[in-house]
């Protein structure tokens, strides 16, 4: 993520970024029991930032799955909605 300045709203060092990922229906194979077709997924996984470049720090919330459409990925497992998270990341040198 690259932290931007947008001086027209007086907010400096934002950052944002978001992906979508669409992956096809699929075979699981694992034991008899557990082998079966997983549907179609759509994903849209997002997050925003803010640079505080006096303590080479960036704070981030992030999001998978921000729409929380109910998905799973094994034949059998719990379907799973969005997930939000927070991070911090730290850089321990500022060389360019």
């Amino acid at each position: 993520m690259r932290a931007y300045d947008f001086d027209w709203v007086g907010m400096k060092h934002l950052g944002f970024g978001f992906d979508f990922r669409w992956v096809e229906k699929y075979k699981f194979e694992s034991s008899p029991q557990f082998t079966g077709f997983i549907p179609a997924q759509v994903l849209l996984n997002g997050s925003i930032g803010k640079g505080f470049p006096a303590i080479n720090s960036i704070f981030k919330i992030s999001a998978s799955n921000v729409l929380n459409r109910r998905q799973n990925g094994l034949y059998g497992g719990p379907k799973i909605g969005r997930f939000i998270f927070v991070s911090w990341h730290y850089t321990l040198s500022t060389n360019q």
